[in-house]
């Protein structure tokens, strides 16, 4: 088979899978495209040879942090909804046949539909309202709940970040700058003791314990 031909075959099969569960579609599309979008972001700060390494390691951190939170809230919260969803129209409707007689009534009467269909009609309905509620979880997963625990998830790091940053140039000041302010203390000191041994208290020097 050309590559082509399996192209076609395998868009054919997704197509059909959206079709008759299209909550399961809503949530793997979703999946695919955070997915998608992590991998191009950390790509491109892995090949821009303009940030410097200290600044491309925090960033590529950063980025992976994001995507993996974008990921299981997502996945998390959109899977519940649809599963919320699914109950909610089996409890209404599918469990209640005093409510869902009606209906079949007027798909046997108006359209024709044997047990089959009908079947076909109640798992559309389910799967329906699972979808409609599980869209309004992937809606509130990316623009409510995580852009908040993605800038969490950033400070903490930039935190430490700095932190790290401030301690390295603090252990290399002090590498710098140790040696001369102990020799000007020393020198200070020494000076402070010659000045007190000539003073009208000779043979006492404050600077030294008893």
């Amino acid at each position: 088979m050309k590559a082509s031909d399996m192209l076609k075959t395998k868009v054919v099969k997704i197509a059909f899978d959206a079709m008759n569960n299209k909550s399961e579609f809503l949530k793997k599309a979703g999946i695919v495209g955070i997915l998608t979008t992590a991998i191009c972001q950390i790509t491109a700060v892995f090949i821009n040879k303009d940030i410097p390494k200290k600044e491309k390691k925090f960033m590529l951190a950063q980025e992976s942090a994001d995507g993996i939170i974008n990921f299981t809230i997502f996945w998390t919260l959109t899977a519940v909804c649809i599963n919320k969803g699914r109950r909610l129209a089996t409890d209404w409707t599918i469990n209640k046949p005093e409510v869902f007689k009606n209906i079949e009534k007027t798909l046997v009467k108006e359209k024709g539909f044997d047990k089959y269909h009908i079947h076909k009609v109640k798992q559309g309905y389910i799967d329906g309202l699972g979808t409609i509620i599980g869209m309004i979880g992937s809606v509130t997963a990316n623009n409510f709940v995580s852009p908040p625990l993605r800038n969490y998830a950033a400070s903490l790091y930039q935190k430490k970040h700095i932190k790290q940053t401030v301690s390295q140039q603090d252990f290399e000041n002090n590498l710098i700058f140790s040696k001369p302010a102990q020799q000007k203390s020393l020198t200070q000191h020494n000076s402070m003791s010659k000045f007190l041994n000539q003073s009208k208290y000779p043979g006492i020097n404050p600077l030294k314990p008893f």
